[in-house]
């Protein structure tokens, strides 16, 4: 059985791809602009890769992301004690009253436990935003 001579069909450092029938070129490097094509169905964009800009003039998003974060908990603690005062209410509550404060009771408690999750996702999108890597990122924002 004659032995099969083994070609290398991959990109080499010089920009050419082997091929044991032609050698065929790799299409020049882009410089910084990098440009991304599209399709959509039958037309092709082309689009330029540009920073984008924080939609919210005059705050940056590290400054966004920490008001949320006070945002969500604070609204956490301010159900956290209506539910306290609602517990109270239903202690003394009978009859359809009691029917009725519980039924608050489950959506206060649903309140809750929404912003009990949007606090912790905030607080570590909060913590990143706020390490030394994007603070140099964001420092000309606003």
């Amino acid at each position: 059985m004659p032995s099969r001579k083994k070609t290398n069909s991959l990109p080499l450092p010089g920009g050419e791809i082997q091929n044991p029938k032609s050698k065929i070129q790799n299409p020049p490097v882009l410089s910084l602009k990098i440009r991304a094509i599209l399709s959509y169905g039958d037309r092709l964009e082309i689009m330029e890769n540009k920073k984008p800009l924080f939609g919210i003039q005059g705050y940056s998003p590290i400054r966004t992301v920490s008001q949320l974060h006070s945002y969500c908990r604070d609204m956490q603690s301010y159900y956290q004690v209506a539910k306290g005062d609602l517990l109270g209410k239903l202690e003394k509550a009978d009859g359809e009253e009691e029917i009725r404060l519980q039924q608050e009771l489950a959506e206060i408690t649903r309140k809750i436990q929404y912003f009990h999750v949007l606090n912790n996702a905030v607080s570590i999108a909060d913590t990143v935003f706020h390490t030394p890597e994007m603070i140099a990122e964001f420092r000309d924002d606003a």
